[in-house]
């Protein structure tokens, strides 16, 4: 990772996360007033290679926000959506051209995307892996899903 933006909403969290990474200088944290899905306007998306989407306090602030990026016709981004067992996250996120669900844990976590249809093999082959594994390594293990991670993508 060469660079994180973390865009927050939540003042305690944003604080939290200042202070966990304050010695990162990776991370640039911005504090966002109001609702994520107004600043979206003022944002280049363009210059991420991710999003990934854990804002709100409420199901139909963060639904907007995935509405809102949906909206965005050029958007090239994988967006990874935290909790996408809940439907009106599902619904917002309808008109990605893709999709992959990653159900073996609750939360679950949606990925979606527009073009790149070569992205959908790997992340089904990640989808597997993480389904057979999920029986013997916890999801906290990060040695353990590291090992399997690397055997997945060869990295």
């Amino acid at each position: 990772m060469e660079q994180l933006d973390s865009y927050e909403t939540d003042s305690s969290w944003f604080d939290k996360s200042v202070t966990a990474f304050a010695a990162d200088r990776r991370y640039r944290p911005h504090f966002v007033h109001g609702a994520m899905s107004s600043s979206l306007h003022e944002t280049e998306l363009g210059q991420f290679d991710l999003i990934f989407v854990d804002d709100s306090t409420s199901a139909v602030e963060r639904a907007e926000t995935i509405r809102q990026l949906a909206n965005r016709p050029s958007l090239k981004q994988l967006v990874v959506i935290h909790d996408f067992e809940i439907s009106d996250y599902r619904n917002a996120a309808s008109t990605f051209e893709h999709k992959q669900i990653f159900s073996a844990f609750t939360p679950q976590t949606g990925v979606v995307w527009n073009n790149a249809s070569q992205t959908v093999e790997v992340l089904k082959k990640l989808n597997r892996q993480i389904i057979q594994h999920s029986r013997n390594i916890p999801v906290d293990d990060v040695e353990g899903w590291r090992r399997v991670l690397r055997s997945t993508t060869g990295c």
